[in-house]
Formats: structure tokens, sequence, C-alpha cells
């Protein structure tokens, strides 16, 4: 999985696609919200955004096939239900009253995660910069008035996900404790979703000095309903030499050491895209997030890694998940840097085949000439076979979007539903309730960053929830 965030927005993948773009033709393109930031460990605030011997498979541009229109599918259309197009959105936190000294702008990790029934929901987001605490915040139709709530990190805030029907977990890379001397660690932040309010449990999944001392740390975690989980991760192991790893994480309470798989001088060759773990059997790991291909690394049921295959070309997985019939739901972003364009393909494949798909068996959910054209805000990865993005879209980055497409390539809805006053910077979308088909009602919510009389940038959070019919 790639986290809620997380996901695509900050992708390096899909960042540089419009870094190429010279002159004119890449005047579309816009920066996804902390894009370029660093933190104290060396991580980037702006990205998220595997030794076996495998075969090689091809992942080109090329032999891809075009979903097309489908006349038995017909577009969504979604309204807001609380407020409307031209506002009464309600506002979970406002910025603007920090002092201009400290960050007033939120980075790209957003996540949202359902409690009880799914009629209410989680959210967690975090400040740009060196930051002790997280936010949490707590939305639903009725819920107004929660103030905000601080979770004590002494770190960054890297992904978050549901656990099992009862508890959310977020990971934290803790790099400033004042006990903190033997390095940076991993915590666990596990959530209560029955207990609103409360104050997560906290236990380390890495012990102190397993990520190394330089920084540059990365972590994505992909959980099954058992309570085990498998953690990608990359960090500087020298100051010149970056590592990618994995682990097994069976009991919280006890820390891991982390599974070396191999090392590189680009930090992008070494970062994990996505992981996704099959219950009782093995983890598929992706690393990389540049134009030149990537590594898919197999980590068995006991721990050990398995084969490992590189996908060369231009296709890069960005998302895998677990598909609601047992199936692997893949998406991957396909650059090409000659025809200036960027497509989304989406497929689903038996998990045999987790380690020989190939990007010509996707199929094109989406084609841009621009990131603009692309709501992409953070990602919560398929929710009941459907990928579901709410973000920013057009030149000024004004303009609240949402795209969400099926695991067989067909857009299901696409739509701008308001003009904003400010950039909107992150937006994620999660269905309300139990509905696990594609119309009915959903959570939404965003940040937008405006300008203060004095032109310094703040943030502010909303929440609102869309019926599509």
């Amino acid at each position: 999985m790639l986290p809620a965030l997380a996901i695509l927005g900050g992708c390096s993948v899909i960042n540089q696609f419009d870094d190429v773009k010279a002159g004119p033709a890449g005047a579309g393109g816009a920066p996804t919200a902390g894009s370029g930031g660093s933190s104290p460990d060396g991580g980037s605030t702006g990205g998220n955004g595997g030794s076996a011997t495998g075969g090689s498979a091809t992942a080109g541009s090329g032999g891809t096939s075009d979903a097309g229109p489908d006349a038995t599918v017909r577009l969504l259309n979604c309204r807001f239900v609380i407020g409307s197009a031209t506002g009464g959105h309600r506002k979970l936190d406002d910025f603007s009253q920090i002092p201009n000294a400290s960050e007033r702008v939120l980075a790209d990790k957003f996540f949202m995660m359902p409690t009880g029934n799914g009629t209410s929901v989680r959210i967690l987001t975090q400040l740009r910069g060196q930051q002790n605490t997280y936010s949490e915040y707590f939305a639903s139709d009725t819920m107004t008035g929660f103030q905000p709530q601080p979770i004590v990190s002494n770190g960054r805030l890297l992904d978050a996900h549901k656990l099992n029907v009862s508890t959310s977990g977020a990971l934290i890379i803790e790099t400033t404790s004042p006990t903190m001397v033997e390095g940076p660690r991993f915590l666990l932040h596990t959530f209560d979703d029955a207990n609103v309010g409360a104050q997560p449990t906290i236990a380390a999944i890495t012990n102190p000095g397993a990520l190394g001392t330089s920084g540059s740390i990365e972590g994505i975690f992909s959980p099954d309903p058992m309570g085990t989980f498998t953690v990608a991760a990359s960090f500087s192991a020298t100051g010149t030499v970056f590592q990618a790893a994995v682990g097994i994480v069976r009991q919280p309470s006890q820390p891991i050491q982390l599974i070396p798989l191999f090392q590189d001088a680009d930090s992008n060759v070494v970062r994990p895209s996505s992981v996704v773990r099959v219950a009782g059997g093995s983890s598929y790991a992706f690393y990389g997030e540049t134009f030149r291909g990537q590594r898919e690394y197999e980590i068995k049921s006991d721990g050990t890694v398995g084969p490992m295959r590189a996908l060369t070309g231009t296709a890069s997985v960005l998302l895998a998940n677990m598909s609601l019939s047992g199936k692997l739901d893949v998406m991957m972003g396909d650059v090409n840097t000659t025809a200036l364009t960027l497509k989304l393909l989406v497929g689903q494949f038996d998990l045999s085949q987790a380690m020989t798909f190939d990007v010509t068996q996707l199929v094109t959910a989406k084609e841009a000439s621009s990131i603009s054209e692309v709501p992409v805000g953070a990602l919560s990865g398929f929710v009941g076979d459907i990928l579901l993005f709410g973000g920013p879209t057009g030149l000024s980055r004004k303009e609240l979007s949402i795209l969400f497409i099926d695991a067989m390539g067909r857009v299901r809805a696409e739509q701008k539903l308001a003009d904003t006053p400010g950039e909107v910077a992150n937006g994620v979308v999660f269905p309300r309730g139990t509905n696990t088909g594609v119309t009915g009602n959903y959570h939404i919510a965003w940040s937008e960053t405006l300008l203060d009389p004095a032109g310094q940038k703040y943030d502010t959070v909303w929440y609102d929830q869309l019926e599509c019919l």
C-alpha cells in the first residue's frame, strides 16, 4: 500500500513529470504541497513519496490498452452534503494564528481512516519542518466543535492505516526524543477506534540505530487483519550510500531488525513506493521512484527474502492493495518524456502473478499532459476495488476535484466540486459507512494554503461529505 498520501502527490515519479517539461509545455504543471522540503532526519517532507535474483519484466509505455468508453458505466454525479460548492464546509483547523516565525503549512502526509461503523473518521496530518507532534481530528455527520488534538511524535508522521476493525495505526520516525541516544527508530502509534480523543499506545518496532544515523529515512507499511504488518524502508547507510530494507512485525511490542536488500548512491532508487501484505502469505515490496525502473521483492511468510525482479522502463508501481476478492489491485504511473504525457494504469491480478505481471496487462485509466489535470492530494489506496482521488486541479490549484477509477480501469466519477479561496494542497476521500459500491456517500477532507495580510502562507483544514449517485 502507499500511504493516504500520500501517497501520489508526494511521489517523486509524479513530481518529476512536470519538471522535465521545459518552457511553455510545462506551464500546466504545479508542484505538490511540501515538495522540496526537508526535515531533521534528512527525509523528504514532500515525498514518500530490494539480495535475491529473479527475472526481469519490461515496463514501457507501449502495449498498454485503453479503457475506452463503456456505455454500461455512467459517470456519477457528486454533491456536497454539509456545505455546497459556494462554501459552508466544516472547518477543522486554521493555522493563521500561529506566529509567522513558526511553520504554518502542512506536509503532504494527510490520512483519513474510518472509526466505529464508518460514519465518522479520524484524520491525521502534520506541519512541515521539524515537528514533535502531529494533529488528530475527528469528523462525522454531527460532530462539531471538537478541537484538534496534538499527538506527541518526536519526529515525522510517515504512514497510517486501519490495522483491523477496531484499531488504526500510524508509523512514526522518532528522531528528536531527549532519551534517544543510539539513532532514529520506527514507532507504531495504535489508536482505539471506539474511543474518540484517546491518546495512542506507542511501541518501538525497530531498535535504535537500525535506521542508520545519517538520516534520509522513509518508511511505509501494510498490515493484515491478523495484526502482522510488513514495513518497507530506506535510509542513509553512509553520507553517500542509501539502503533499502524490509521487515515483518508480528508483535509491535518486540522491535525487529530490518533485513537489508540493496544499496545505491541515489536515494530515489532505494525509496519504497508501495508494499502489500497477504494475510498468511508473502509480502510484495516495490522500491524506486525514478524514470529508470523499479525493483520488486517477495518477502516470504517466514520473513525470508524471496525472488527479486527488475521492472525496467518508464512505468512505476505507485499503489498495490489486496482486493475484496483476494486479488492484487495495482496502479502504475507512466511518464512519456517525448510525448509529454502522464498515464495512470490500473490492473487486477491473481496472486500467482504478483511477481510476473507486466505493464502491458494494465489498462490506461487516465492520460494527462500535466499533473494539474489529475486531482492528486493524498490516497488511501484502493478502497473496495475503487481508487479515490481528491485534490487540486487547474493551473492555480484552486479547484477541489475528485476522480474515481475502478480496478478495471474505468473512470466512475470525474468532477470539479468547487472553486476554492486558497490553493488546495492535500485531499482525501473515503467511503462513509459500510458501503463497498461506488454509489453512496463519502467523507472528504482537504487543506488549503492562503496568505495572511502580511503575505505569509498558512493552511486551513476542511471537512464535508459527498453524495454520489
